[in-house]
């Protein structure tokens, strides 16, 4: 943690003697507030998706900072590297493909910047792609780095 933010490390390392699907996230809730995403793609499907990314359409748009309605949606096809929420700019480095936003606890939005989508073990069985499945080799990692700042 510094004055101007919290930098945030997470990695996961294979120890087994097999390739393993992993992913890494962040749960972060922020007090109900303007939400920004910059995504085009969303999986169908509230909470689950139900099959492969769709265009997002007007009543579900997030690239312009608004109140996100009430929804648990999985976004993707992004064209940046950070969302905001809360008055904080939340970017990361690593592999994120996917963004949950789940804003139907009153009150509170929760804005997750993920490495694979909801219910990506499945649909990756499928031959759907874009899951943002990553198959780890034994002894190999995978890290995202996370940074929260204040909004200026």
């Amino acid at each position: 943690m510094s004055p101007d933010g919290l930098d945030q490390h997470l990695e996961v390392r294979n120890r087994g003697d097999e390739r393993v699907p992993v992913g890494l996230g962040i749960h972060p809730w922020f007090r109900v507030t303007e939400v920004r995403v910059p995504a085009q793609l969303v999986w169908p499907g509230d909470p689950m998706p139900t099959g492969p990314p769709v265009p997002v359409q007007p009543e579900q748009d997030l690239r312009v900072p608004r109140y996100a309605p009430p929804m648990d949606r999985c976004y993707t096809g992004l064209v940046g590297d950070s969302v905001a929420a809360g008055g904080v700019r939340l970017s990361w480095r690593g592999p994120i493909t996917q963004v949950v936003v789940y804003s139907d606890e009153l009150g509170w939005v929760c804005v997750e910047p993920v490495t694979m989508s909801n219910n990506a073990l499945e649909f990756s069985a499928q031959g759907v792609d874009g899951t943002g499945v990553i198959g780890l080799d034994p002894g190999a990692s995978l890290a995202v780095d996370y940074r929260f700042e204040p909004l200026r």
